[in-house]
């Protein structure tokens, strides 16, 4: 018995319709038909009946060559439905840790090597304090005396601004000086 992607691949060629006409045709995907035809999935619930109206089949004909196709075209075998041996997990019988029973790790009360049983972390009276240790290194920020933040004493804000205002005013009444002696010349020659 032929599988569905056998007769698809038949009736395009018989058509001579390229991949992407042939899926306009069937009124599918290109990816669909293209899986379609090389037999690597089987058409779906919604996609089956397109197929089956192209090749000039009745629905349950072609649900019926669909359903012994398997994904990769191959059938379905005697072992299709068997496990493999060798189940992930916990093997059967065994039964989760009990409420008496030790975790796994270390034993409680047991500490690493050489270090005395006790509280965490540094040991008590070794002296070293975390950080950067008195008198070494730079001080980070402003250096001592600098005063306070912001423009120097003496200098206003104002001050500045109008300066840069007034530089600006005299260029521009510069310009305009310029831009009226070249337009007096212009009026000269045209007269």
């Amino acid at each position: 018995m032929s599988s569905i992607s056998e007769l698809l691949k038949q009736k395009v060629a018989a058509k001579g319709l390229s991949l992407a006409k042939a899926a306009d045709a069937v009124g599918v995907s290109l990816p669909s038909m293209r899986s379609a035809l090389a037999g690597s999935a089987k058409p779906n619930a919604r996609s089956i009946g397109k197929y089956a109206a192209f090749l000039g089949m009745s629905e349950t004909e072609a649900i019926a060559l669909t359903a012994g196709q398997k994904r990769g075209g191959k059938s379905a075998g005697k072992k299709a439905g068997k496990k493999k041996p060798g189940k992930r997990g916990r093997p059967p019988g065994k039964a989760k840790a009990k409420a008496g029973k030790a975790k796994r790790g270390r034993p409680p009360g047991k500490r690493g090597p050489g270090r005395p049983p006790g509280k965490r972390g540094r040991p008590p009276g070794s002296g070293k304090r975390r950080g950067r240790p008195p008198g070494s290194g730079k001080r980070r920020g402003r250096p001592p005396g600098s005063g306070k933040r912001g423009r120097p004493p003496g200098k206003s804000a104002g001050a500045s601004i109008s300066k840069r205002v007034n530089a600006t005013i005299k260029r521009a009444s510069a310009s305009l000086r310029k831009a009226e002696k070249f337009l007096a010349k212009v009026l000269k020659s045209l007269k």
